[in-house]
């Protein structure tokens, strides 16, 4: 077997793993549930999306539109929000690119349905045919964060952006 056969093995069987965990398959890979109990300081939730993207250290693309932001009440974090917005699929491609140093060719392909657990700290409710996804920690001011990243198949222009954050 060649080196090159090998490498598309190793990297076939990697994005079907990444596919199971975000179907909630196999062992969770999602970040460690925060304690409720713990005390958080509770910042005020902001619904300015660049002051969101600026948290984790991203830029919406000048060309965003349809831009939306979602912030989840989850116990024990200090804030959970998705934003969400459309672009063509060249600026969705390099926000992926600045986000996560992978194309939208190189993310995993979830499948198609309900949202696994990495998509919990979302607004997330489906996960259209042909989608994308990424995930990373990033760290904040204060604890631990999640980012995620899902583009929508089949056109992958429209992308819901995850960042959180809780107690480390």
């Amino acid at each position: 077997m060649s080196t090159a056969h090998r490498r598309r093995g190793v990297t076939l069987v990697a994005l079907a793993v990444a596919g199971l965990a975000v179907a909630g398959c196999g062992p969770s890979t999602a970040p460690r549930e925060p304690d409720p109990s713990s005390t958080t300081q509770e910042a005020p939730m902001s619904s300015d999306p660049s002051e969101v993207l600026a948290l984790a250290g991203l830029e919406l693309p000048d060309d965003a539109t349809d831009v939306t932001v979602d912030d989840e009440d989850v116990p024990g974090y200090h804030y959970a929000y998705t934003v969400t917005f459309t672009a063509p699929r060249e600026s969705v491609d390099r926000f992926a690119r600045d986000a996560f140093q992978l194309s939208l060719d190189d993310l995993s392909r979830p499948p198609a349905g309900a949202p696994g657990p990495l998509l919990q700290d979302t607004s997330v409710v489906e996960v259209p045919e042909g989608s994308r996804f990424a995930d990373r920690s990033f760290t904040p001011e204060d604890g631990y964060g999640n980012l995620v990243l899902l583009v929508e198949g089949p056109d992958l222009t429209t992308a819901h952006v995850g960042v959180a954050s809780f107690p480390s």
